[in-house]
């Protein structure tokens, strides 16, 4: 119930409501020559001047809404002040926190958008209880409530020296002035600070609010008349009788909604609903997604409402080419690259791709040279585009991009106003943010906190159904039965929470003396009441049941307030749904949409866009001939050559299908250059190769423990020129350090290796590395399993008699890389997770004319170690191997084993010659997955289906 502190009356309907506020209004304009009727919004002021010229009592009568009347008066009776809007507001308020946080004030608050919103807030509704007042004793207050208390004041002070005010402290000053010395009644107004503010000081003969219990008795469905009366006084005893006039769309998932919603827009059309309101919470988004759908549909859309600059094409171009310039390093790459592609930087597809290229590969990247780069590819009559930028001169920058947009010709109606409304935006912020000498930061940040008005609509047949998407305030400010059906989307607790984060403000608020808005349950339920309310035939709820994790979402209370009605027992689960949620009662009523067809969720038509045979299942994939896998490649492949595999693409698919397939098919890598562990493992390998080569230049076979210092010079000098070769644009890198931390990690990275030397000097003794990596199958064919073979082997270690091992250098060989686990048996032969090393043994075996005694994985992390599998007659495990498992590593028959695990592997290729690609991982095959994340397998294991 609404408590305002003056005579309260509550009518029965919205009629009797409307009826007694008119002719409260009239009263109080005969008696005093004039009146005033207070009211929430445009729609209601109009429906209140109908009404008081149907009862011929207008004479003398203002119908207003708090903001216009203040406004209207203050232009008359004020001080010359100009009233501040929401925009001058939040400019204030980032101006003042900035200057107090730079000036070092005690308690200081920073200038985040949280605290720019509650000082906003505050400013709005309560200015005139933040000054000092006659007869006003200021209580004791905390440091946090004082420094609010401080910001609120010296915004005050701000707007007196720009040569505003709050429309709040103007109302004050009024009251003061006698100026409004008025009868006052408000009509069903949602009460604010503001509202007290007035009725506080102003020194009315009368003062009534008059509110209604019920909405309004014009002629309206029965389900919905009864639904709107019951909600939240819902009577158990008696439920509501379900008669399809209240329906719901309960999409599975995000996907399904825009084509469940269509159905049921198209549905409510298609029993006579011309009219139709849709609120959500937000509403540009939803027209962004349904009004394509609709007008195939041909039903019209039309939205009402504020989006953010980000939401539009050009404020997502915008927002990045800021962002990039204010970081300018690798890391906000991703930032220029949505400014390069998007329709807003001048740029030809081919330009703008080979430029995002450039500036994600390069991990040195500044912004001086991220537009330098920009500028080449850019056509030269629209570099003065980019000048502006690059000197700061983001007004000029803006205005030659709408001059830009206002020419394009190709671009629809509604997309190119809702950018030039955007620029618009940008251009009145851009333009403060300067007169104010405001930095970037601040300016990105109004960006993200405010949104700029948008009226778009699409056109049809004159006489088509029109659908009006708003926020649920918005139509809440709608008089009952102002729309044939009302669609009530986002029901979900995402979409509105109720949770109250302000009760140490509502504190702060209450030692001021000043009024405490409701609840903000009590204001989305008023809100929520009079939606349903607005609807006079139909009403769609609608709420997503999951989220993009398959995980439930659970439903807002508004939603479960309208159930309620249906139900007849509110605290038994059991008469609910279990899919659904709504009582079986409602079931019949319940439209529900799965995402398993992605065609039919995402297509205005439904259909492929293209023959559907073009594409099979990966089970019936066929190859053009036996034993030919086509793999990316970068060597060259001589004319009529089987098409080659290499030892990590084999133990991709060993471990899964699914793995190999997104790794060497669909080459799912990332675009960015990462400093990660794979340009830390290239690093290493290539300092590695160069320290051998560099040791046997000083005639030295190998690390002794006589030659370790020395050989630690090499490995430093190694390093130290991969890294400079790694930061040199001409021979691009990725693992350099461009901040503190990461030259921390290449300092802890260097001393690992140099300790690494230390540990070879004992390892492996009497063998000594063969010069440079082994290649194997680019010049002549090598053979495995059956397929081409092509490779490299990290390094080949022989001694004097032939025998040689296979060592394969990874950044840590843990319990994975060894042949068997602890608990298996030796006598078995089993495919080990890690084949590669097991594999370039046989190559060395068999092309090389080697004789393998070991194959080895062997650490240069900071845990040196190795494991794999050796020959239990050559090798010590712990004097040789330096303490290898000799329980998981040994064996007795080592050349006998690599033939079996050759066989082994052969078996499982002829799958993958069958087209056999499937999710079946082994362990910790889905750590480094590109799509581990969406695979059925990774699903079922985390219990997600």
């Amino acid at each position: 119930m609404r408590v305002y502190p003056m005579e309260e009356e509550r009518c029965i309907s919205y009629d009797d409501a409307l009826d007694k506020a008119c002719r409260q209004a009239a009263l109080g304009a005969a008696a005093y020559g004039r009146g005033v009727l207070l009211v929430d919004g445009l729609e209601r002021m109009d429906a209140a001047k109908r009404r008081l010229a149907a009862l011929n009592c207008g004479f003398g009568v203002q119908v207003e809404t708090l903001s216009s009347w203040v406004e209207d008066l203050w232009q008359l009776y004020g001080t010359g002040q100009q009233l501040v809007g929401a925009f001058d507001r939040t400019f204030t308020v980032h101006q003042v926190l900035r200057q107090r946080q730079d000036a070092g004030a005690s308690g200081a608050f920073p200038e985040a958008p949280g605290m720019v919103s509650l000082v906003g807030r505050l400013l709005r509704d309560c200015a005139p209880f933040f000054l000092d007042r006659p007869g006003f004793t200021w209580p004791v207050l905390s440091a946090a409530e004082g420094e609010v208390v401080a910001l609120v004041r010296a915004c005050v002070e701000a707007q007196k020296a720009a040569g505003t005010i709050e429309p709040a402290l103007a109302c004050w000053l009024l009251a003061r002035q006698q100026v409004l010395a008025v009868p006052v009644v408000l009509w069903d107004v949602t009460p604010t600070a503001a509202h007290e503010v007035l009725l506080r000081t102003a020194p009315s003969v009368d003062a009534y609010a008059i509110a209604a219990c019920e909405s309004a008795a014009v002629p309206r469905n029965e389900e919905i008349s009864q639904l709107s009366a019951n909600l939240y006084h819902p009577d158990y005893q008696n439920p509501l009788v379900p008669t399809g006039q209240v329906r719901f769309a309960l999409p599975m998932g995000a996907y399904a909604s825009p084509a469940l919603l269509t159905e049921e827009l198209a549905r409510l059309v298609d029993q006579g609903n011309r009219s139709i309101a849709l609120t959500c919470v937000d509403p540009y988004g939803a027209f962004c997604q349904l009004a394509p759908r609709l007008l195939s549909k041909g039903i019209q859309t039309r939205v009402k409402g504020k989006a953010p600059l980000a939401r539009t094409a050009f404020g997502v171009a915008w927002t990045s080419l800021m962002r990039f310039l204010q970081q300018g390093t690798h890391d906000s790459s991703a930032l220029a690259s949505d400014f390069v592609l998007s329709l807003f930087s001048f740029m030809e597809s081919a330009a703008a791709q080979r430029t995002d290229a450039y500036l994600r590969g390069w991990r040195g990247l500044t912004s001086r040279e991220a537009l330098e780069r920009v500028s080449d590819e850019m056509a030269e009559e629209h570099r003065l585009f980019l000048e502006a930028v690059s000197e700061g001169r983001l007004v000029d920058a803006l205005l030659y991009q709408r001059a830009w947009v206002a020419q394009q010709s190709g671009w629809s109606d509604i997309f190119k106003e809702t950018q030039l409304a955007a620029i618009d935006f940008a251009l009145e912020v851009q333009r403060k943010t300067q007169e104010l000498g405001m930095p970037v930061e601040s300016a990105l940040m109004i960006f993200d906190d405010h949104a700029f008005k948008v009226n778009a609509q699409t056109f049809g047949a004159e006489d088509a159904p029109k659908v009006t998407i708003l926020s649920l305030n918005d139509l809440g400010k709608y008089p009952p039965a102002s729309f044939d059906a009302c669609a009530l989307c986002d029901l979900s607790a995402d979409g509105y929470p109720l949770t109250d984060d302000e009760q140490a403000v509502d504190g702060l608020l209450k030692k001021l003396g000043c009024y405490v808005a409701p609840r903000k349950v009590e204001r989305l339920r008023a809100s929520f009441s009079c939606a349903v309310a607005a609807a006079r035939n139909s009403v769609l709820a609608h709420r997503v049941l999951k989220d993009g994790a398959t995980e439930e979402v659970r439903p807002s209370a508004l939603f479960d307030d309208l159930v309620d009605c249906y139900r007849s027992q509110p605290t038994n689960y059991k008469e609910l749904d279990a899919l659904l949620g709504v009582p079986a009662c409602l079931v019949p009523y319940a439209a529900s949409r799965g995402e398993g067809s992605m065609t039919k969720n995402c297509t205005l038509s439904g259909e492929m866009p293209c023959k559907k045979d073009t594409f099979l299942p990966a089970s019936q994939l066929q190859f053009p001939q036996p034993r030919q896998v086509l793999l990316p490649s970068h060597h060259e492949v001589k004319a009529g050559r089987d098409p080659h595999l290499s030892a990590s693409a084999i133990e991709a698919y060993l471990e899964c299908p699914f793995k190999w397939y997104t790794q060497r098919r669909l080459d799912l890598t990332t675009l960015d250059a990462q400093m990660d562990a794979l340009a830390k493992g290239n690093f290493a390998h290539q300092v590695l190769h160069d320290f051998h080569d560099a040791l046997q230049q000083m005639g030295a076979n190998r690390v002794t423990p006589e030659t370790v210092e020395e050989a630690q010079k090499l490995m430093g000098a190694a390093f130290d020129a991969q890294l400079r070769k790694e930061s040199n644009p001409e021979t691009p890198g990725a693992y350099f350090a461009t901040n503190n931390k990461e030259a921390l990690g290449i300092e802890r990275f260097r001393k690992t290796l140099l300790d690494f030397v230390s540990w070879e000097a004992d390892f492996l003794p009497g063998y000594y590395p063969l010069s440079g990596e082994v290649r194997f199958g680019y010049d002549e064919p090598c053979q495995y399993a059956g397929y081409s073979l092509v490779g490299s082997v990290d390094r080949v270690d022989v001694d004097d008699k032939g025998n040689a091992v296979v060592l394969d250098y990874k950044g840590s060989a843990g319990a994975k890389y060894n042949f068997r686990l602890k608990d298996a048996d030796a006598s078995e032969i089993v495919l080990p997770q890690k084949v590669q090393a097991l594999i370039y043994a046989q190559v060395a075996r068999r092309q090389l004319g080697m004789n393998p005694v070991a194959a080895l994985y062997v650490s240069y992390g900071a845990a040196h170690g190795c494991a794999g599998l050796y020959d239990a007659a050559r090798f010590d495990a712990r004097t040789d191997l330096r303490g290898a498992s000799a329980e998981c590593c040994q064996t007795t028959a080592f050349l006998d084993t690599l033939d079996r695990v050759e066989e082994l592997i052969a078996a499982r290729l002829e799958r993958l010659n069958a087209g056999v690609i499937e999710p079946t991982p082994s362990d910790n095959a889905c750590a480094y997955c590109a799509i581990a994340g969406v695979c059925q397998r990774a699903c079922m294991q985390e219990g997600r289906c």
